[in-house]
């Protein structure tokens, strides 16, 4: 496995509410992870594949269970795969980089905002590795 290229990030959803809609009694809510590995379209990349890493980190008003911070951005690698399948250690580094990516934007957008000082927890693998299984397990049958 190699990476080939790391795509710009692509913002799914990025929702920050005024400072009234955060209440004393807000909680801030682990991340949550999705993946998704493809085969690109184009010929000359057959040897490829894509690995898509989705990461949500939300804030939940307790009071009227409602998000006023949402914050979702997609990383995409392109994966030099020789006909291999993935492992889910190779994805797992893939996706490492893309927390510590998503942790310095989101640092960038917040840190002036009531949202200064918000963490993005490491990635962890004994907790992502079922996902990335699936992920890969759902790649191979529907390219087999």
């Amino acid at each position: 496995m190699q990476l080939v290229k790391t795509f710009p990030p692509q913002v799914k959803e990025w929702k920050h509410l005024g400072v009234a809609t955060f209440s004393v009694k807000c909680e801030t809510l682990p991340e949550e992870y999705s993946f998704i590995l493809s085969s690109p379209e184009n010929t000359k990349e057959k040897d490829c594949i894509y690995f898509d890493v989705d990461i949500s980190k939300k804030i939940m008003n307790l009071v009227n269970r409602k998000y006023p911070f949402i914050g979702h951005i997609r990383y995409r690698y392109l994966i030099k795969n020789k006909n291999e399948t993935p492992t889910p250690e190779f994805c797992f580094s893939l996706v490492k980089d893309a927390a510590s990516n998503y942790a310095v934007y989101l640092h960038n957008l917040t840190r002036k905002t009531n949202l200064a000082g918000i963490k993005i927890n490491k990635a962890d693998f004994e907790v992502l590795k079922n996902d990335l299984a699936t992920a890969i397990e759902n790649w191979k049958n529907n390219h087999s």
